[in-house]
């Protein structure tokens, strides 16, 4: 496939400078980009989907490879850097921020593709003020839900007074969420978490 442009906006039409969108009208939300080819002329071009697993197919295209995802958030695509599978978003976006947000598992919400498994990158900052220390763990909701402490926690000297943070990878879910959790929380406790990017294998591990 040479160099190929398509038109998120325009219903998908064979070639280059040419629609890629499968159906529907254009929504603020997660497109896969799909590679495809139609084996009895050997056509190959691209196709975008909201769909992350079986995209409707154009007439005579029966083979698939999903390619990258992008994101269309307030109206238009999300910019963005990437480098094989490490997709950095040109500008970060704050993804939490909570006062107060309690000792139970809270699921935070990733600016990152949805209906994939992808792993979510990003930073975290708690303060407590006058409040007292707290352990942060940041995990895959897939896994075990897990109270943090001084030994089991995402910041690196296990204890936040005050104000502390670093940076997450945390494999999200199909909804392009991670789990926090902490182990003291009160009037004075702040926690937000922002997105940088996401790292996403593309099918390669199907």
């Amino acid at each position: 496939l040479t160099a190929t442009t398509k038109q998120l906006d325009v219903a998908w039409a064979v070639g280059t400078n040419q629609g890629g969108l499968d159906t529907g009208a254009i929504a603020n939300g997660t497109y896969h980009v799909w590679l495809i080819k139609r084996t009895d002329t050997g056509v190959v071009d691209v196709l975008f989907s909201t769909s992350a697993t079986a995209p409707p197919m154009p007439t005579n295209y029966t083979k698939k490879r999903l390619i990258g995802s992008i994101l269309r958030e307030s109206a238009a695509i999300v910019a963005f850097v990437q480098d094989g599978d490490l997709f950095q978003r040109k500008v970060p976006i704050n993804s939490y921020d909570a006062t107060n947000p309690g000792t139970a598992a809270v699921s935070i919400t990733m600016y990152v593709p949805i209906g994939i498994n992808v792993v979510g990158l990003g930073g975290w900052s708690i303060s407590n003020g006058a409040g007292g220390g707290t352990d942060a763990l940041f995990t895959d909701l897939a896994t075990t839900d897990t109270a943090p402490s001084v030994a089991l926690a995402s910041n690196a000297s296990g204890y936040v007074s005050e104000r502390g943070g670093g940076q997450l990878a945390v494999r999200t879910n199909t909804s392009a969420q991670i789990r926090y959790r902490g182990d003291f929380s009160d009037a004075n406790t702040k926690i937000r978490v922002h997105t940088i990017g996401w790292i996403d294998t593309r099918g390669k591990n199907s």
